[in-house]
């Protein structure tokens, strides 16, 4: 997977400005860039938007134009989206509404974050909005792990025993089986601190390209993973901000709901941490070396670990 830096040129993004009505931009900066797309801040004559520019299909306009999820604050409004081509690149256009929320910081916003995800998994408990749905967790984050491991070089030290890591998962008895899901709802399925924006109390959530009618307990391991928080381990959440943090979503559903949601969360996260963990040493890697370094993952680890013996102590209270 290669980054689409060096970012497309302004007049793709003056021209998805233009076909969308919003007049000739006045200013268009780099906000951000990752492996698959970038998003710039535009000023228009009609105010500022956001503008991503990257690979995609038309699925995501599925739920940005959701009335639902705008009502609940939780997706910026969706005001363009086209398909274009950049030289021999297929790309898409989306442009939506600027928020000029902060990141969300998971320390001091964790009541916060559990009451957006609990507003959204309650709100569309079984809804289709997302066009794809994966109602066995199970199969969908061993797959993730296969993947890894068939398509990514794990030499070295560490590359090594992260192989080892994730085949003791796959072979972990306690991961065979079915997993009972508690019920199906929207998730967003890409928790990074860069897709959550706080404005006035309110969370916004950005960026739904992964998103998906799966098991809660998918957004759950997201928001709680340190190897999500991979790039600032300052961000990490510690022991007590996690029981917080499930306290409160679980304090949202009804005590049958929250048990069963609990338990797929706790049969989930080993399994979870392992396909993240993969998946940063493979990409993340390549541009931070640190990202590879036996001291990082071993932190890492560590925090998953402690977070882990806390889920299952709930389990039994």
């Amino acid at each position: 997977m290669t980054s689409l830096s060096p970012a497309p040129p302004e007049e793709l993004v003056h021209q998805a400005c233009h076909e969308a009505g919003l007049g000739r931009l006045r200013q268009c900066r780099l906000y951000k860039s990752g492996p698959s797309h970038s998003v710039y801040r535009v000023l228009t004559p009609s105010g500022t938007v956001a503008v991503r520019v990257g690979r995609g299909n038309s699925v995501e306009s599925a739920w940005q134009q959701n009335s639902q999820l705008v009502s609940l604050c939780l997706a910026p409004r969706l005001l363009h989206d086209r398909a274009t081509e950049f030289g021999r690149r297929k790309l898409r256009c989306t442009i939506w509404e600027w928020r000029r929320g902060r990141p969300l910081d998971p320390r001091r916003d964790v009541r916060r974050m559990a009451d957006a995800l609990g507003r959204l998994h309650r709100r569309t408990r079984g809804s289709r909005i997302a066009p794809v749905t994966e109602p066995d967790l199970r199969k969908f984050l061993r797959g993730s792990i296969f993947q890894s491991l068939r398509r990514a070089d794990f030499r070295g030290a560490t590359g090594g025993r992260l192989q080892r890591v994730a085949e003791n998962v796959l072979g972990d008895r306690n991961q065979h089986g079915d997993w009972p899901a508690s019920f199906q709802c929207l998730v967003h399925n890409d928790l990074v601190v860069g897709n959550i924006l706080v404005e006035s109390g309110r969370v916004w959530l950005i960026d739904w390209d992964w998103a998906m009618n799966a098991s809660p307990a998918l957004d759950l391991c997201g928001f709680l993973s340190p190897f999500v928080r991979s790039w600032d381990e300052e961000l990490y959440l510690s022991r007590r901000g996690a029981a917080i943090f499930v306290r409160r979503y679980l304090s949202l559903f009804g005590r049958a709901d929250a048990r069963a949601i609990l338990g797929e969360l706790v049969r989930a996260w080993d399994t979870y941490n392992a396909a993240v963990a993969l998946w940063v040493y493979q990409f993340a890697g390549r541009e931070q070396p640190h990202l590879r370094s036996h001291e990082f993952y071993q932190r890492a680890f560590a925090r998953s670990v402690e977070i882990s013996r806390w889920l299952k102590t709930q389990i039994t209270t």
